[in-house]
């Protein structure tokens, strides 16, 4: 048994659940600015034409002047809750009373809901945006403070109105799940195993989950009240924390896992097997290169690792060219028959390299599973269409253009090392003397006369380089006064 990569896997875990205050999971709280409560109709109603009839709410809004029309209860501790049953009433069955009276405050947080969970999707691609159905009202002690955490999350959209209404509100393609953050929380501190949700919620209603729920924490004397609210809820991380749980023994039999969970066989890269940079284009044949965009030496070096199946860490600032030889590394693995698994935290990132394979023709060999046009429906479809596809590159070069191409690529590397040979007597490359003369352009030239360039060695070079300091204070002197004893004079190491 890999004791030791079990251990990690814990530590792992235990490091992708925030279980402290910050976590709005465990410790929700109200703000004006994020969060919305619905106050009609009730949660089954709300439920069931958000997530079982997957049809969109509309929001009730307000009068400008609703104290004018409502009479409100001040009683009440949540903001401004409209308790008369004319505001129910002037309610259309498609729309939902919160708590707000003020349409203006409304829209704005409506507003600021919509961008927040758009801008986060179309980074990370993950929903925070999420209606919440039932609240479990808990201590962490016994006659502790009282903890508000929601119970059901179902991951929702805001959808903006051709007519300039409020948003509507709709269910997003992901599953409705019960609060990972409290199950874990629950089963850690307090032993409490909360039931699962149903499978298919066609079959029950939601007030009766929630009595389940309610019947699980009584011996606590903890209370699940019938609330609604909507707000930014994030748990991704903790789906990462739900696989590692289910999934560990598998995952700790791997051999990459218990490489980095420092047990088992190294997954060091021998250096050997992949050529350097300077070899390239000795080692390798342009027949059996299916790069799609350019790239330069390290990002080929980078692409025959992974061909000669070798574990490396890419790392570079922005601009550097990574996406780029990613795309180049696919290519290459869709040209061998081999399936990739591209993931990045971020959208963007994962887009760049869609889209570069998309210009260049594979964009039917790519299956997008985390994105916004990704149903489930259609990946299992894509999947089925796709499997036992077996697909093997070739070049699209006929042999004589091959043989021209190496051709050429050898005469540009012969200039290369011709440029870069040091040569004698001086000992420098023709790549050095050449800058160093692009460098003193524009400094007057002098006749050396005798001197022969070809018999300057690295010693009568210094030497020059010497005189040539010393006479630097004197010099214009000497040019501008034929009168000097010394003008005209030369010395012997110029004979």
């Amino acid at each position: 048994m890999p004791q030791k990569t079990l251990s990690q896997i814990e530590e792992w875990k235990r490091r992708l659940v925030d279980l402290s205050r910050r976590n709005r999971l465990l410790y929700f709280k109200q703000t004006t600015s994020s969060t919305v409560r619905v106050e009609a109709p009730g949660l089954d109603e709300v439920f069931d034409r958000l997530v079982v009839e997957e049809l969109p709410w509309r929001f009730f809004s307000p009068p400008e002047s609703a104290n004018e029309v409502f009479d409100f209860d001040p009683a009440l501790n949540h903001e401004s809750a409209p308790t008369a049953t004319s505001a129910k009433e002037a309610r259309r069955p498609n729309e939902l009373l919160t708590s707000f009276q003020d349409s203006r405050k409304l829209e704005k947080t409506l507003i600021n809901l919509y961008r927040r969970s758009e801008a986060d999707f179309a980074e990370r691609g993950i929903r925070i945006l999420q209606a919440a159905f039932g609240m479990l009202e808990w201590q962490a002690k016994d006659g502790s403070e009282t903890i508000i955490s929601p119970l059901i999350l179902v991951p929702s959209i805001l959808v903006r109105n051709s007519d300039n209404t409020l948003p509507s509100l709709k269910k997003a393609e992901d599953d409705v799940v019960l609060n990972p953050a409290l199950e874990v929380k629950l089963r850690q501190d307090f032993r409490i195993d909360l039931p699962s949700p149903p499978d298919d919620w066609e079959q029950g209603k939601l007030s009766e989950y929630l009595q389940l729920l309610q019947d699980a924490v009584a011996q606590r004397k903890w209370k699940v009240v019938f609330e609604n609210w909507i707000g930014l809820l994030s748990f991704h991380k903790l789906v990462m924390y739900k696989d590692l749980d289910v999934h560990k023994q598998r995952i700790s039999e791997h051999t990459v896992i218990t490489a980095l969970a420092g047990e088992g066989p190294s997954l060091v890269s021998d250096p050997s097997a992949v050529p350097a940079q300077d070899e390239l284009d000795r080692k390798t044949d342009p027949k059996d290169s299916f790069t799609i965009l350019d790239a330069d030496s390290s990002q080929l070096a980078c692409i025959e690792a992974v061909k000669r199946d070798q574990n490396l860490l890419i790392h570079g600032p922005p601009g550097t060219g990574k996406s780029q030889t990613i795309s180049n590394i696919i290519a290459e693995s869709i040209a061998a028959g081999q399936k990739v698994l591209f993931v990045s935290e971020k959208m963007a990132a994962l887009e760049v390299v869609f889209n570069r394979l998309k210009e260049k023709g594979l964009g039917h060999y790519c299956l997008e599973v985390h994105s916004a046009k990704a149903k489930r429906q259609e990946v299992v479809a894509e999947l089925a269409r796709t499997m036992g596809r077996s697909v093997r590159g070739r070049s699209w070069l006929s042999e004589l253009e091959l043989t021209q191409l190496r051709e050429r690529r050898a005469a540009l590397n012969e200039y290369a090392r011709a440029l870069h040979m040091q040569r004698s007597p001086l000992q420098r490359t023709v790549f050095q003397v050449l800058g160093e003369l692009t460098a003193l352009r524009d400094l007057p030239y002098v006749s050396m006369d005798e001197l022969k360039p070809g018999e300057i060695d690295p010693a009568r070079y210094h030497a020059f380089i010497e005189l040539s300091s010393r006479a630097e204070n004197t010099w214009r002197i000497a040019l501008n006064n034929s009168a000097l004893p010394w003008f005209g004079y030369k010395s012997p190491l110029c004979q």
